[in-house]
Formats: structure tokens, sequence, C-alpha cells
């Protein structure tokens, strides 16, 4: 736990005690305690030798102290200190905090930067063996302080934390111990005159002493406390260790406090973390509202306020994640714009994609069921859909096959009339008004069996080759023609034909761009032609390729469905086509 009274960052603070003149001797301390590291690890207690040192104050010992010191802050106060020394009768270093040992030295380090090399000690740390040569300038009078914890691990291949063998000089005193041990030394004996510094201090406070250690020998001399009253120092000592034991009950509550505050905090953010989830899991304008009730300065506040205006502000949302909640696959969607189409709510597209046609389209079909008008979809609604559409598909089977066994007996009518195509007037009336009926081929056969007849035998090759253009009816059979009888006796009929295809027809173009929005891919085609192929429409090869025989088979299905005769597709046609093929969405 962190000291509340010096806090990390402070600069040096310099400590000049009243009635100091310059070539006066006197006594002067240095004090750091660095508790509060970046780099390393922090070390408890050390700010307290600092406190400590204010005992100094009553016996007129002038001190430059700090607490958490970076290493320009170190730098500074030692050059203070160093100042001092020539004027000093006695001299104290108190270091409280990080050393490492390495190179033949022991280093205090500062509390800014990460634990330097062995190379970077000496710009970046400070050095104990210069201070114990600033110490030797006063032998007998000189005290080294020097206060850690019990930490002991390697600082790379060429130090390791913790302080070393020091090389002590003649007449100085070191003690080593914990940082709460070193402070209440200072306080107790140090800043007390007369008050030893001798084996009894250490074995009562653990700690560890060296150097220049004389029996009796105190750093401040004069008489103890109490008219040299040993009792009597016994008792000041007595009541000092009862108030630093009462300090350090009041710090371990506070910690245990800081810890409930902690566990409490946590507790809080878990349970903020936990409705937010359920929240989200919920996902509806009351589950948010309610965590913000209970959380209004939550960590999730800002994100549930902002989904609740979304909510307001998007009437379909819950539809809408429902739908998305499906995971609708380009197939199965492409399903529901056929079933759509099937019913006649046209979804400009049966492409998978659901802009704004199809959008358009299920709301109205909702509309049509007295449904909740949200342009989305979910399972009960997909299977209603189907269902419908299954239906409706029956009903448009059974009126194509009713109409066009309708057109077969007027078509067998007529032929019938007509004497079964016996003269050559009648099998061009014929023809005129069944162009692709079902006696349409054979009508053409007779036909040209009879222009056979009146051609001379040395013309009937050019005649079937007209007939070949003819029938197949397309730019590329007129030019075959052509060029195998460039003045051939059907040339201008055939150049007229050319000409006629050439010139642009506002509803073929129409219809020709139509189909090609479709963008249908070959299955789809294939499917088509094999759909034409069982209706008896006889579109040619089921390959995918659209020729003269499939455009044919196109109309002729158009004329029976009362569609104008293209021989080009739409989705309204592709839609009738398919309309009975089997359905797989969400069964």
């Amino acid at each position: 736990m962190r000291s509340t009274g010096l806090k990390q960052g402070v600069a040096a603070v310099l400590i000049l005690m009243a009635g100091v003149l310059p070539g006066r001797a006197e006594d002067i301390a240095l004090v750091i305690g660095n508790r509060n590291y970046t780099g390393a690890a922090d070390v408890a207690g050390a700010d307290r030798v600092v406190e400590a040192a204010g005992a100094l104050r009553d016996r007129q010992v002038g001190a430059v102290a700090g607490v958490d010191l970076s290493q320009a802050e170190m730098r500074g106060l030692l050059a203070q200190f160093e100042q001092m020394v020539p004027l000093a009768d006695g001299l104290l270093v108190v270091l409280a905090g990080r050393f490492v040992q390495g190179g033949g030295d022991t280093w205090f380090l500062p509390v800014d930067g990460d634990v330097p090399g062995l190379t970077g000690l000496a710009s970046q740390s400070l050095a104990l063996s210069p201070l114990l040569r600033l110490l030797a300038t006063a032998p007998g009078r000189a005290v080294l302080v020097l206060a850690t914890d019990e930490r002991d691990a390697a600082q790379g291949p060429f130090l390791h934390d913790g302080i070393g063998p020091l090389d002590v000089p003649q007449g100085v005193s070191v003690v080593q111990g914990d940082p709460k041990t070193v402070a209440r030394l200072l306080r107790d004996v140090l800043a007390v005159p007369g008050a030893p510094l001798d084996g009894r201090v250490a074995r009562d406070g653990g700690l560890r002493l060296s150097g220049y250690l004389p029996e009796g020998h105190a750093f401040l001399p004069g008489d103890v406390p109490g008219g040299g009253d040993p009792a009597a120092l016994e008792d000041a000592k007595a009541r000092i260790d009862r108030l630093e034991t009462r300090l350090e009950q009041a710090e371990r509550q506070a910690e245990r406090a800081q810890q409930s505050v902690q566990q409490a905090a946590d507790a809080l953010a878990a349970a903020d973390q936990a409705l937010w989830a359920d929240s989200r899991s919920i996902d509806s304008g009351d589950a948010y509202r309610r965590y913000l009730g209970t959380f209004p300065e939550g960590r999730f506040a800002a994100d549930a306020r902002t989904v609740i205006r979304d909510i307001r502000d998007e009437p379909a949302r819950a539809a809408r994640l429902a739908e998305e909640a499906l995971k609708l696959t380009r197939e199965q969607r492409q399903e529901i714009q056929r079933d759509l189409s099937i019913l006649g709510f046209n979804t400009r597209g049966i492409d998978g994609i659901f802009g704004a046609g199809t959008r358009s389209a299920i709301s109205r079909w909702q509309a049509s069921r007295d449904q909740r008008e949200s342009g989305y979809l979910d399972r009960p609604t997909i299977r209603q859909l189907a269902t419908q559409a299954e239906r409706r598909a029956g009903e448009l089977k059974a009126e194509e096959e009713a109409r066009q066994e309708e057109l077969r007996r007027a078509d067998n009518a007529y032929w019938q009339q007509l004497g079964e195509g016996r003269t050559e007037s009648a099998l061009r009336s014929y023809l005129d008004r069944y162009p692709d009926g079902q006696w349409a081929n054979t009508a053409r056969d007779r036909l040209a069996q009879i222009e056979s007849d009146r051609t001379p035998t040395s013309d009937r090759a050019e005649l079937l080759a007209w007939r070949r253009a003819m029938s197949q009816d397309s730019e590329d059979s007129y030019r075959t023609y052509l060029r195998a009888y460039p003045r051939g006796a059907f040339m201008s009929d055939a150049q007229a034909r050319l000409k006629e295809m050439a010139r642009p027809d506002p509803q073929q173009e129409a219809a020709r761009a139509g189909e090609d929005r479709l963008n249908l891919p070959t299955a789809g085609l294939r499917a088509i032609e094999d759909r034409l192929d069982k209706l008896g429409l006889e579109p040619g090869t089921v390959d995918g390729t659209f020729d003269a025989q499939t455009r044919r088979a196109i109309r002729q299905y158009q004329r029976r469905a009362d569609m104008p005769p293209t021989g080009y597709l739409s989705e309204a046609l592709v839609v009738r086509l398919l309309a009975d093929a089997v359905r797989n969405i969400l069964r």
C-alpha cells in the first residue's frame, strides 16, 4: 500500500536547521526514502525514514532529505550534502529503497526508469563507495544506514538485488535493516543524544551492525534524556514502541479497508457485466431500461442509451433481428422471392438479395393476410408463404393445362374445318392463324412439297436451302443461303428479311433487355428448356442455349399463357414455368 503522506515524484526537500552559520561545525544528515519504483518492485515503508528524520530537527541536525527521487533529484540532493560535508562535525547518511550489487560495488537506485545494466549503473544510480569516502572525513562521528526489503533476485548476468559486501573505512559505523526498523532506529537512537549504537540495538531491533562500533558509541554525543536516568530512557522508548505499534495497527486496518473497497468495486463491476450480458441476450427496450435503472452510470450505460434510441427509431427492429437469426442462404431467399412472385407480389428480381422491391413485396403480402407490415419474415410466416405459393402454383398449373387443352381443341377444330390442309390455301390459312400450332410443321412440309412440285428439278436444292433458312429464321441462316445462292430466286426475300431483323423493334428490344437483366445461369436455362420439352413444345436440345427452335417454343408458351409472344423470358414467365418446382425452405 503506497503512502498517502509522501507522494511519488515529490522533489527533494531541503531541511536546513536554524542557527547553521558558515564556518561553524555541525552534525548533518542525508536522508532518502525511495518507495514507489516505476521499473522495479516497490519497497514498502521506505518513505518512513524521511518522516523519522524530522526528529533530527529537535537536535539541531542539518539535513537534506527527499522521497521517491529521480536520478536527477538524487544527484542534486547529493551535491547539496557534499557542499556541507567540510563544515560538518558528525555525518549521517540514511538510504532506504532498492539496491543492486555488481561490478565490485553496491548501487542505490532512483525511482524512475528500469534497472540499468552494469555499464549504465554509474550514470543512472548512486554508488555507495563515494559516499563511504565522504563519511571517512568524519571518523568516529560517521554513520551509514541502509534499509531495504528481503528481495533477492538476479538482475541479468552481472547484477543482483540487495546490498553486497562493503569496504567500510576506518571510523565509519554501518547499520542495515528493513525500512520500519531503520525508521525506529533513526528516531529512537540516532536522533537521541547519548543513545548508544551497540549490540543491544542490533539484538532488539533485528539490525545488522558493522564497522566502527566501540562500546557506548552514539551518533549524537551528550547525556541520555531524563538526566541520564536509564529507567526514564527505557520508559520513553517503551512509550514510543507502543505508539509505533498503534501506528502499524492503524496502517493494517487501512490496508484491509482498502482491500474491502476493492473487492466491493470488483463485485459491482462483475454485476454490471452480468446484467449487461443478460440485457443483450434479451435485446429489448425494457431490458436495456432495467440495466440503466440499476447502473445509470455503469460501464455500458452509453451503449444502453444508444440501443434504446435505435429501438425507438426502428419499429421493425425485433422483426429484422428475428429474420437475421434465421441466417437464410441465397437459395432460400430466391425461393421466397419466387413464392412472392407466384402470388402476384413483384419482388423486382429473383436474385436472393432482399432489396427495397422484396421488402415492399413482403409488406404487401403481409397486408393481404392482415399481418403486421414489417417487411421481414420469421419461420412461421415463411412456411405460410410457401404453403400459399404451393397452392397457387397448383392452381396456375391446372389453369395452364386447361388453357392448353382448350387451345389444342381449337387448333384441331380449325385444322379439321380446313379439311386437314388438303389445299394450298387451307394450309396457308392454318399457318396464318396458328404459326406455332400443333399442325404447323405438317402444313409447312405440305406447302414445301407443293412448291417443290412446281419447281424444276435443277432448282430443288436451292428450294431446300431456302426452307432451312426460313425454318431457322435467323440472321445466320439467311446469310448462309445468300452465300450459297448470291443470285438465287429467293435473294430479295432473304435480303428483305435481314433488313427487317436489323431494324430494331422496340417491343422485341425491350423483351431482349428484360431477359438479359434476369442474368439466369446455364442451369436455370436448362431447367426452362426441360420444362418446355415436358409441355410438348419441342424447344430442341436441352443444353442451356436458346436457338430459333427454343424461341419458337417460348412464343408458343406465351400465346397459351395470354402473354405477348416475344420469344424472350420475363420474370413472370420464369415464375410460371417453374412454379411447380420442388421447394425446400425451412421444412
